[in-house]
């Protein structure tokens, strides 16, 4: 039950975020969700892979680790595609996003993963070991965060598609320069009779 409210709670405030950011800048949640699978996946592959790459010099293994990586990724931003348009016609008949519920199982497994990436990194931590680091932590928690946003904002809402602030500031802008540079009106000479 507890899990359910937290849940939700996230739900909301990630939900008004995203309808915050899509009103400013036309992006919509399922923008925000691919950026998280492309954070996770920069997570994975960069500063840790990169740390192996020096300790071991395998390039084989970081490569071969990339590439299932950089695959799945592709297979995730190709679903959400998909799931946007599902969404976006859904939502043009007055429904809900269906990956609200359809998704709490991937939402909690990742939100208590997270959870746990942050404790056992906090413990390893204060024990000091030698062999965990601080980015070792902090490559944890990242990935694991992505996964949490990726999974949140891929169950938002989104807004009917609107002109968004920052083009409306633009276009602003555009008139206003537009204005300033334009040539003055030359007096044209009035006949005398």
């Amino acid at each position: 039950m507890m899990l359910i409210r937290i849940d939700l709670w996230l739900l909301e405030r990630l939900e008004k975020f995203a309808h915050w950011f899509q009103k400013l800048t036309g992006k919509n949640c399922f923008w925000l969700s691919r950026i998280f699978i492309i954070w996770g996946a920069m997570n994975f592959i960069g500063p840790h892979q990169l740390n192996i790459l020096k300790e071991n010099h395998k390039l084989t293994v970081l490569i071969l680790i990339a590439s299932i990586v950089s695959v799945c990724a592709i297979g995730l931003w190709r679903q959400s595609k998909r799931h946007e348009k599902e969404v976006l016609r859904m939502n043009e008949r007055g429904h809900a996003n269906s990956f609200k519920i359809t998704s709490f199982s991937f939402r909690i497994i990742w939100l208590l993963l997270a959870i746990f990436a942050i404790i056992i990194s906090l413990i390893l931590l204060l024990l000091h070991l030698p062999s965990f680091k601080t980015y070792d932590a902090f490559f944890l928690l990242n990935y694991a965060l992505s996964w949490v946003l990726y999974g949140y904002f891929s169950a938002c809402d989104p807004l009917p598609p609107a002109k968004s602030k920052v083009k409306q500031w633009k276009e602003k802008f555009v008139n206003a320069v537009k204005g300033a540079f334009a040539p003055a009106p030359q007096p044209s000479p009035v006949p005398c009779e």
